[in-house]
């Protein structure tokens, strides 16, 4: 069983209420799965403490740092911390990104996708507000291309 502590006519707030999926899970005899608001290690284990659940759903927390599910089962696994990745490391993982949603969907759809999800990739930058403009006009793999080469140079200033 799946619970997200929130109703659909909540949408993304306010935050989810962790104490009512440990109430689900302290009702039902079946595996809960315990989803939202997990952004990284610390959020992860405070989920599973506060609500006692089989297992946690990542969702919106990784978009633009697909990352975190390493990061997470590392930690669980042997109690170890991995570092994010460098900028150039999160920079090859958008173009990864990117060149396989061009394959799968074809250009035309993929990089209308990944105006969204570049903009991901960007939070916390230098400049961001800037580079998402960019980010929504990318229509080919080489504008993904460019505005990689940009942050990279922008973020290096």
């Amino acid at each position: 069983l799946t619970v997200h502590g929130r109703t659909r006519e909540q949408m993304y707030a306010p935050p989810v209420d962790w104490d009512i999926i440990a109430q689900v899970k302290a009702a039902v005899d079946i595996p809960v799965v315990a989803n939202g608001d997990v952004v990284d290690i610390d959020s992860a284990i405070k989920l599973y403490d506060t609500t006692k659940c089989d297992l946690i759903m990542i969702g919106r927390g990784a978009l633009g740092a697909p990352w975190l599910f390493g990061q997470i089962k590392a930690y669980l696994q042997t109690g170890q911390r991995l570092p994010g990745p460098t900028l150039e490391e999160r920079m090859q993982v958008l173009k990864l990104q990117a060149r396989l949603a061009k394959e799968f969907k074809g250009e035309y759809i993929a990089m209308r996708e990944m105006r969204k999800h570049a903009s991901w990739y960007l939070k916390g930058f230098r400049g961001a507000s800037a580079l998402r403009k960019l980010c929504a006009q990318l229509s080919t793999l080489s504008d993904v291309d460019r505005l990689i080469e940009q942050v990279l140079a922008q973020q290096r200033l």
